[in-house]
């Protein structure tokens, strides 16, 4: 059967009644509330789907569940550009989450609730399994990474005060890189400890409450994530005002000569609009008016890790928040303070970003092991299981105190106290009774 004929056998189907106008507009006040990032990766995702449909000469819009179901199973097959597997099952549903986010804004019902495109995305479950995670970064990966950036460059280590602060402030606040993408001047706000940073809208936060959260200033200047992205705005600030002495700036912010804090000073930044991007675009040492992308945050980061030995499949961005997690948690952090920072909604997934040593450190498995030898423990247990029929008998222990016949002198000894105890009754008024 051919792709024509899958769609015209559900012709009828978007002959349904529709919801009514209240439940319409609420889903289309929904999908309008998702953030940029997000709604940037659907229209990506679902211009694939309407070139697809294109191909096969069926219709993107609105498209039956068959269609969609007939997309996710040639998806499932196919491997992503410069991949040799496949895409994973949550790459899958959020290509159905694109092509519902389109059809809720269009006004037409969603087919990715149907039964087919369900069981498509279950099939895929098993056939697609999720993709490895990230490998956290430790704090002695961090001073490494950062040890490796050559700072003495000129002009082409703007770039590199750019992806200092981003290592550092990624790690040290556990953000997600499409918040450190989207960071605003005015989001910024330098205290007595270090920074607070308020996010208006994140991918947990969709309708726009806000979040607050703080990176903290370290011991070492030449490791302080306030430091790193001070040194950052102030470069940014003098490279805007085009100042002549920006090339001695340079020289004189070189993290390795820091011996005091910069953040501590009141710094004051003027020379960019409050909603000019915290990290913008670089392109050929010039800084661009648009942020970074969020794919260039993560080669800010591989940038540098990768000539050190993390691979790029197991190490990238997220290695610097699942890094803040795994560190915090180890150091005596909560579960609550982990999730008020990172914006987690339940301790399960905080949980699944603790990939530590010390996971093994608290397994019920270190309690068992297998030496070959008989501890004394088992062996009391051993001969406390055995009855005591099978006990042999204990020797008896002869007396090292000579036996003697008692003489005459202790039988006059004992007489003469029983007549001690006998006058002293009689004495009392008591009448002495005869055994």
């Amino acid at each position: 059967m051919t792709m024509q004929d899958v769609g015209s056998s559900f012709d009828g189907w978007d002959d349904e009644p529709r919801p009514r106008s209240e439940e319409l507009r609420e889903a289309q006040a929904v999908a309008a509330r998702k953030s940029p990032i997000t709604r940037r990766g659907y229209a990506y995702d679902f211009g694939s789907f309407s070139r697809w449909c294109a191909e096969n000469g069926v219709e993107s819009m609105p498209a039956t569940p068959t269609i969609v179901a007939e997309y996710i199973r040639g998806k499932s097959t196919q491997c992503p550009r410069g991949k040799s597997a496949p895409y994973a099952y949550n790459t899958l549903t959020r290509f159905v989450s694109a092509i519902d986010h389109y059809h809720a804004l269009n006004i037409y019902r969603v087919p990715g609730r149907s039964r087919c495109v369900t069981s498509a995305l279950r099939n895929a479950m098993h056939t697609n399994p999720p993709g490895k995670k990230r490998k956290a970064f430790t704090v002695d990966d961090i001073v490494r990474v950062l040890n490796s950036m050559n700072f003495t460059a000129g002009r082409a280590s703007l770039k590199i005060f750019r992806d200092a602060a981003i290592v550092l402030v990624g790690f040290s606040g556990g953000y997600r890189r499409g918040e450190i993408s989207g960071f605003e001047r005015r989001d910024i706000d330098f205290g007595i400890d270090g920074v607070v940073i308020t996010l208006p809208r994140s991918k947990t936060d969709q309708i726009g409450v806000g979040r607050v959260g703080g990176v903290f200033r370290s011991d070492a200047p030449r490791y302080c994530a306030p430091c790193a992205l001070a040194r950052w705005m102030v470069l940014s600030d003098a490279y805007a005002l085009e100042r002549t002495d920006l090339d001695k700036l340079l020289q004189k912010f070189d993290p390795a000569r820091a011996t005091k804090h910069l953040c501590k000073k009141a710094l004051k930044f003027q020379a960019l609009s409050p909603d000019a991007p915290v990290f913008p675009s670089l392109i050929h040492n010039k800084i661009k008016k648009k942020g970074i992308p969020v794919a260039d945050v993560n080669r800010a980061v591989q940038r540098y890790s990768v000539p050190l030995g993390y691979p790029a499949s197991e190490y990238g961005t997220h290695s610097l928040r699942a890094g803040f997690v795994t560190t915090a948690l180890d150091n005596g952090a909560t579960v609550e303070e982990v999730m008020r920072q990172t914006g987690h909604k339940s301790p399960m997934m905080v949980m699944q970003y603790y990939r530590s040593h010390i996971v093994l450190s608290l397994n019920a498995g270190r309690r068992v092991t297998i030496s070959g030898k008989r501890s004394a423990d088992t062996k009391d247990r051993q001969v406390a299981r055995e009855p005591h029929a099978s006990k042999k008998p204990k020797a008896r222990r002869k007396s090292k105190l000579r036996h003697t016949e008692p003489s005459v002198s202790d039988g006059r000894a004992k007489a003469a106290k029983l007549m001690d105890l006998t006058s002293n009754k009689v004495n009392a008024g008591g009448t002495p009774t005869r055994k």
